[in-house]
């Protein structure tokens, strides 16, 4: 009898100490708190260093917009987050190629959409900063809450064929000079388009005869055959034929050396001040989607940022490693951005 007192009592500090043991901290992959709540804890991502995920939200799909068609730099990018986030998101998430209309397809369909952090885009130049400048669109732009950058913004980069009398600085300039010239570049009112009007009225360059491509497959092709004297291309496009030796980079639209053609001259090194046009990349929201999710899908996404595969795939895909941005930042640098492109199509006359 004495030894099944003995028994109980042991029993019961066992029970007591377990159950004062559950009010500390729980083990990897627990959770603390009620319900399936799960807690994200990242630094440096612009959320305050954790973010819980909201209540439901691993119900349903996560649905990202893209406003370009698969394989390109907007999709492959927009991916590789995807993979580099994997589960962590807490809820599946479903790519979604809308292209079309320089990108302006997409951006409608994301306009109509829920605004909560289940719809969810990736934002560039077209959909951006130029067409609402150009056209009438079935969304508005300050709508959107951008939130996340996804690469490191892409430069132009003006590039010949292999051989060409232009490959040298000097020789090139003395070409535009004289105003008899051909040039190319991938889609009207493109990024590439913005970057060629900046650069020739920076230089003061003469006319020379514009050829707009359709897509940089086209653009590429003509540079390779000579059909044009040179071709201002995103750096991404250009560094494979680059590399290749099929081109030669002439001169970088950058405000300091290139990292991806560091023993190219820039434009920085001839114009004062000069602000270079950027390719962005970036993740927006709709503007009333509710702050935790917002909160959540930041602090998920940039830790996917910063992940070291993904780093690596920026590395691997000519982009330079990159640094999280926070929102209010991402903001100021959009704005910039914006101005720039308009005040470039307001001195080329492609707005009032």
């Amino acid at each position: 009898m004495k030894k099944q007192r003995n028994l109980a009592l042991t029993l019961c500090v066992i029970l007591i100490l377990g159950l004062l043991s559950g009010c500390g901290q729980s083990g990897p992959g627990e959770t603390s708190g009620a319900g399936d709540t799960t807690a994200a804890q990242t630094e440096g991502n612009g959320t305050g260093g954790s973010a819980q995920m909201p209540s439901g939200f691993d119900k349903s799909n996560v649905n990202w917009i893209v406003p370009a068609a698969a394989g390109s730099a907007l999709d492959l990018v927009s991916r590789a987050v995807v993979d580099a986030v994997g589960k962590d998101l807490g809820a599946n998430v479903v790519v979604e190629n809308l292209a079309g209309a320089s990108q302006t397809i997409g951006a409608g369909e994301f306009s109509i959409r829920d605004a909560d952090g289940h719809n969810i885009i990736t934002i560039a130049n077209a959909c951006y900063f130029t067409q609402p400048l150009v056209n009438e669109l079935p969304y508005d732009i300050g709508d959107w809450r951008p939130i996340c950058n996804l690469a490191t913004p892409s430069s132009c980069v003006v590039v010949v064929k292999a051989g060409s009398d232009l490959a040298s600085v000097d020789a090139w300039r003395d070409k535009l000079s004289s105003g008899d010239f051909t040039y190319g570049f991938a889609n009207s009112i493109s990024m590439a388009h913005l970057a060629s009007l900046q650069m020739l009225e920076m230089l003061e360059a003469g006319e020379g005869v514009p050829v707009v491509y359709n897509g940089s497959p086209e653009l590429t092709a003509a540079v390779l055959s000579g059909e044009i004297d040179f071709a201002v291309m995103e750096d991404s496009v250009a560094l494979s034929y680059v590399q290749s030796g099929e081109m030669t980079p002439v001169i970088a639209c950058t405000n300091e050396s290139h990292y991806l053609f560091p023993d190219t001259g820039y434009l920085g090194e001839y114009v004062e001040n000069f602000v270079p046009i950027n390719g962005v990349k970036c993740l927006a929201v709709r503007k009333d989607t509710p702050e935790e999710e917002v909160a959540w899908l930041k602090a998920q996404i940039n830790a996917a940022l910063a992940s070291d595969g993904y780093q690596e795939f920026l590395e691997n895909n000519g982009y330079a490693k990159m640094d999280i941005m926070e929102e209010e930042a991402l903001a100021g640098w959009l704005g910039e951005m914006a101005a720039i492109h308009e005040d470039v199509m307001r001195k080329a006359g492609l707005i009032d």
